[in-house]
């Protein structure tokens, strides 16, 4: 003790400075250590449950399925009762990419989810285009939508339709179909 006091010269602030400092510096270390035990731990479903959960009277959600309902209604309408040839689209590329856009918009924390399960990051660095994008876009959208047709059957119940009978259409048994989209 008598050693510390010399080297302070018995100055109180320099005493309260120094014992400041290797409080911080302790704390910092103590912090470091507890984000990386943080970082290298796994992730509790609980924690994945509370960051990812989507209520369906989220606002985003639900302004978002108003404007993709809308959308896809006014589409299936506007085609029903007339004779479309198998190369016209029931909803045009840049419906897609509207509503895909929206979406992103609407909803940034599940595209940037389905984006990163999707390991998109991983290819867009190989090819990086405007129409890379869009379709990466397009295709985020269409798991979103998947996913949310699985969880209830009601969601989207307008891009279904389209979908099945784009399914029907191509003659093919593909995954669309087999999860009900009807």
């Amino acid at each position: 003790m008598q050693r510390y006091l010399d080297e302070t010269y018995g100055d109180s602030q320099y005493t309260l400075s120094v014992l400041h400092a290797y409080a911080q510096k302790a704390s910092s270390s103590a912090h470091s250590v507890n984000l990386l035990k943080y970082k290298e731990s796994k992730i509790s479903s609980k924690r994945i449950i509370a960051q990812y959960t989507l209520p369906a009277s989220d606002e985003g959600f639900k302004t978002f399925s108003r404007k993709f309902d809308d959308v896809t209604k006014a589409a299936v309408l506007d085609i029903y009762g007339k004779f479309s040839e198998f190369t016209t689209p029931i909803l045009s590329l840049d419906k897609i990419t509207e509503l895909a856009n929206v979406f992103q918009a609407q909803i940034p924390r599940y595209y940037e989810m389905i984006s990163t399960l999707l390991n998109r990051e991983q290819y867009s660095r190989l090819k990086r285009s405007h129409d890379s994008k869009l379709l990466w876009d397009h295709f985020i959208l269409y798991t979103f939508c998947m996913l949310m047709r699985i969880r209830n059957n009601n969601n989207f119940s307008w891009w279904a339709l389209i979908n099945s009978a784009s399914m029907y259409g191509s003659g093919a048994n593909h995954l669309a179909v087999f999860f009900g989209f009807r």
